[in-house]
């Protein structure tokens, strides 16, 4: 596994509660090291079934598809007709608070934007 003191570091810089940063790490670190389609509400479990995603991997896929992958939401958006950054910032911060991490919710554009600024997946 990578070393991603870095990245804890750089959320922690944020001044936000040590409950909701370290979801947020927990979020990002996740998908850093995942391989896994993060888009979508559903997903294939094998060739003839599909789930609905859990509500804990749904509200971690709408922060990382808005924060990190925007720019390649907004082309799904155009190029297939999928949903847009609102419809998953919508989802996402209703599954947040729906799985006790109401701070989140109300701070998703700030979190949203913080990634956006300090966090850059080349490190």
């Amino acid at each position: 596994m990578k070393d991603h003191n870095w990245l804890l570091e750089t959320l922690y810089n944020a001044n936000k509660t040590d409950v909701e940063t370290f979801r947020i790490f927990q979020c990002l670190s996740r998908y850093f090291n995942d391989t896994r389609d993060f888009t979508g509400m559903i997903e294939l479990i094998d060739e003839r079934n599909i789930r609905f995603k859990p509500l804990t991997d749904l509200a971690d896929d709408c922060f990382f598809s808005v924060s990190v992958m925007r720019e390649v939401t907004r082309s799904r958006k155009r190029r297939r007709g999928t949903p847009g950054i609102r419809f998953y910032s919508q989802i996402g911060r209703h599954a947040y608070s729906q799985i006790g991490y109401t701070m989140i919710d109300k701070n998703w554009d700030f979190w949203v934007s913080y990634v956006n600024t300090h966090v850059s997946i080349d490190k």
